[in-house]
C-alpha cells in the first residue's frame, strides 16, 4: 500500500510538472497540509515564477521553507521570501527570477519543508520547478517554408537528433501542431499533409547581450499512427530537450484524453490535472 501511494504521488507530480511546461499557471504540488500553486512569465531570456504556498489546515503551519537545492549550469536563479509561518488558510508567496545563459539539461529543484502540525517532525519534499530550457523558445521571425528550408541548409553541421515517438502518443494530427505551438514554435502544416515543419528562436543572455539561436523541427508520419521527430539546433542539449518535452507533452495529453473519455462512459478515472 505504501509503495502504491508513493507511485501515485510520483506520477501526479510528473504530470503536473509536464502540464506546467506548457501552461502559465497550475498546481505544482499538494498534500493534506499544503498546496503549491505556480505562476510563470517568460520574456526573452528572462523568467519570473511565483510559487504560492497555501496552508490547507485550520491551524498555523510553522517553519515553512522553500529552499533552492539545485540549479543547472546555463541557468541563473534567484529567490526571495522563502520562509515563514502561514496562518490558517493563509499563503506564503515565494518569488523566483531566472535567466537563461545557455541551453541547460535539468530543471532547478527546491526543497519544501514545514513542521507537521501537532508533531515535532519536519516534512520535506524535493520538487522540480518547471523552468526548462524549452521555455525560452519563441516563434521565429520568418514564417514560410522557404525560410524553413534555408535554416535547415544553414544548420547542416549543427546538432541533429532524430527519434521515433512512442507508440500511441499521437491520438490525432492536431495534437502535434498544438504541442509545437505551445512550446513556442511557428508551425507549417499544409492541409492533409503528414509532415509538420516548425521554427523557433531560443533566447540566452550573457554579459548583457541577448542572443537568439534558431531551432527547427520536422515531425513526419512513416506509417499509419507512427511518427518520427527530427530536431536541428546548434546545441545538443537544446535538441535533446526539445524532443523530450515534445514527446512527454504528447504522451501526457493522450493519457489525459483517455481518462476523460473513460470518465464520460461511467468509469472512475478522472484527470489528475484539475
Amino acid at each position: 500500500m505504501q509503495l502504491d501511494r508513493m507511485a501515485k504521488e510520483s506520477e501526479l507530480l510528473r504530470r503536473r510538472f509536464i502540464f506546467l511546461l506548457e501552461e502559465p499557471s497550475g498546481v505544482l504540488y499538494s498534500d493534506e497540509f499544503v498546496e503549491l500553486h505556480c505562476e510563470q512569465q517568460y520574456r526573452g531570456a528572462d523568467a519570473r515564477v511565483t510559487v504560492t504556498v497555501r496552508n490547507r489546515m485550520a491551524v498555523v503551519l510553522e517553519k515553512v521553507h522553500v529552499e533552492t537545492t539545485g540549479v543547472d549550469v546555463g541557468l541563473l536563479l534567484q529567490s526571495r521570501n522563502e520562509r515563514g509561518d502561514i496562518a490558517s488558510s493563509g499563503v506564503l508567496r515565494v518569488e523566483f527570477v531566472a535567466r537563461s545563459w545557455a541551453p541547460f539539461r535539468e530543471a532547478p529543484t527546491v526543497r519544501l519543508s514545514y513542521k507537521r502540525p501537532g508533531e515535532c517532525t519536519t516534512e520535506m519534499k524535493i520538487l522540480a520547478l518547471p523552468i526548462v530550457t524549452t521555455r525560452f523558445l519563441s516563434p521565429y521571425d520568418e514564417k514560410d517554408e522557404m525560410a524553413y528550408d534555408t535554416l535547415c541548409k544553414q544548420m547542416n553541421s549543427a546538432s541533429v537528433r532524430t527519434r521515433r515517438l512512442s507508440a500511441g502518443c499521437v491520438t490525432h494530427n492536431g495534437a502535434i501542431e498544438e504541442a509545437l505551438k505551445r512550446m513556442g514554435f511557428y508551425v507549417i502544416h499544409p492541409v492533409d499533409s503528414t509532415e509538420w515543419k516548425a521554427m523557433a528562436a531560443h533566447a540566452t543572455q550573457s554579459h548583457g547581450i541577448l542572443s537568439y539561436e534558431p531551432a527547427v523541427v520536422k515531425v513526419f508520419s512513416h506509417s499509419p499512427g507512427a511518427f518520427t521527430a527530427e530536431v536541428i539546433t546548434k546545441s545538443h542539449l537544446l535538441s535533446a530537450a526539445i524532443i523530450d518535452v515534445l514527446e512527454q507533452t504528447l504522451l501526457s495529453k493522450e493519457q489525459t484524453e483517455c481518462e476523460e473519455r473513460f470518465s464520460v462512459f461511467g468509469g472512475n478515472l478522472t484527470t489528475l490535472l484539475s
